[in-house]
């Protein structure tokens, strides 16, 4: 397949966040999303908590504190609102996803549980949302991928597929686009697909320490190739497209509504949006 290069991903904006910062307690952005109304949600694991900000960067809220209750969070790493505009949270350090109804502001329902069996959770970090509501949660402690639907019932497992390296795969964040699944792989370094069964496919690109990815516009996977402090674009069957230099650590990403790529750039304590036009 012959592809023509699209034009280059431009900076539009960044959003510092630095000022939050706790006494004793670091931001430490990690996952992030953006709902219909553009509202920006980022994870900050520093602090044990989630920062809302609305559509022109501007702080809001905050939402849940360190502790294993109910609407506490520890480690709080990927995040994805659901078509209802709810904020779903991998809770790392409580191995559960939590999830939250920003409109009201308040803790709704959890599921998972510490352990290895179908369902349970070890360590999840990574999160998406697919077109049916599925929740795909990359479940990190248990070198695994778990699909739930939106309840949190169980659905499907799979994990990554073994490469050169003896070590077992490490599923950072998974995505749904096409009847198929795009996983980054920190140990592998590339993203591995799989088609909806969970079978194994193939590997795509080369990359150092990948974290999140979407499918952004044309159907471009964009990747957070987080220790080259870039961004690196492919075709689905592998091709490359180009890479977005100049990030610091950049954890996660989310699409905008026209076109925008949000990311979550750890090293900088920023959130970045870029223009995409394609």
């Amino acid at each position: 397949m012959i592809h023509v290069k699209p034009p280059p991903i431009t900076p539009r904006a960044s959003y510092t966040l630095r000022w939050l910062e706790a006494e004793g307690h670091d931001v430490n952005l990690s996952g992030i999303a953006v709902n219909s109304k553009g509202d920006i949600a980022v994870s900050d694991q520093g602090c044990d908590r989630l920062i809302i900000l609305n559509k022109d960067g501007i702080f809001k809220e905050t939402i849940g504190s360190r502790g294993k209750g109910k609407d506490n969070v520890t480690l709080p790493d990927g995040i994805a609102y659901n078509k209802s505009d709810h904020l779903l949270v991998s809770d790392y350090g409580n191995h559960r996803i939590q999830l939250y109804d920003c409109r009201a502001g308040k803790f709704c329902f959890s599921f998972g549980s510490g352990g290895s069996a179908d369902g349970q959770l070890y360590f999840p970090c990574g999160l998406s949302i697919d077109e049916h509501d599925n929740i795909i949660v990359s479940d990190w402690g248990n070198k695994r991928v778990q699909v739930f639907d939106e309840r949190g019932n169980f659905k499907l497992r799979f994990s990554g597929q073994a490469t050169e390296s003896p070590e077992p795969s490490e599923p950072q964040h998974c995505i749904a686009s096409k009847k198929l699944y795009f996983m980054t792989d920190g140990c592998a370094n590339c993203v591995q697909v799989f088609d909806e069964r969970g079978t194994f496919l193939h590997n795509i690109g080369c990359m150092n320490s990948p974290q999140g990815i979407a499918v952004i516009e044309s159907e471009i996977l964009c990747v957070c190739d987080s220790n080259n402090n870039c961004l690196q674009l492919y075709y689905p069957d592998g091709a490359f497209v180009s890479s977005v230099s100049n990030l610091t650590w950049p954890m996660y990403l989310a699409k905008g509504s026209n076109r925008e790529i949000f990311v979550s750039e750890r090293g900088s304590c920023q959130i970045t949006v870029l223009n995409c036009p394609f």
